[in-house]
């Protein structure tokens, strides 16, 4: 579990509870980071945290996980390969080691009813503008052209068979 180095720089709302994984200050003793964006934290195990808080802390009320995704930069995605797809694993892999954490916390009683996958094509975020990549599709800003992303395909496949055989 990573060790908090700073308080929480936003102040809580007794109203609205949105426990977040984005920018916590926190030092990994494990220190896997995301090569592509910053070098931000990457830690699945999170996930299953945060909903065991709900469950155990929070009454284990429903809630909905808003988002979840990964940050690239377009270059870092690489170009479409001979099918036409931009292979973007790197993704696929972090999003599926998220998901079994997610599925572990549900098996263990936590309320979680739904998922929101960010997002369906690239757009422009608050944090960075358009310099980061999160969608299933890459849009050509100049072009308005899109393609195909790889997770895409692995997301569809995965909301097809309602889940996936994973050894994590």
């Amino acid at each position: 579990m990573p060790r908090r180095v700073k308080a929480r720089e936003s102040e809580y709302d007794l109203d609205y509870f949105t426990p977040e994984y984005y920018f916590e200050n926190a030092v990994n003793p494990q220190g896997r980071f995301n090569p592509y964006r910053d070098n931000n934290e990457i830690l699945p195990q999170a996930i299953y945290d945060i909903a065991a808080n709900i469950r155990d802390n929070y009454g284990n009320i429903k809630w909905y996980l808003a988002e979840i995704g990964i940050a690239m930069d377009r270059e870092s995605e690489g170009e479409p390969g001979a099918d036409g797809v931009i292979d973007d694993t790197f993704r696929i892999q972090l999003m599926e080691e998220h998901l079994v954490q997610l599925h572990r916390a549900i098996a263990d009683g936590a309320n979680c009813f739904g998922v929101h996958q960010w997002t369906f094509i690239d757009n422009w975020s608050w944090i960075n503008a358009f310099k980061r990549r999160y969608g299933f599709w890459r849009l050509d800003l100049e072009t308005g052209e899109r393609q195909i992303k790889r997770n895409a395909l692995w997301f569809a496949e995965l909301a097809t068979s309602n889940g996936f055989t994973s050894d994590k």
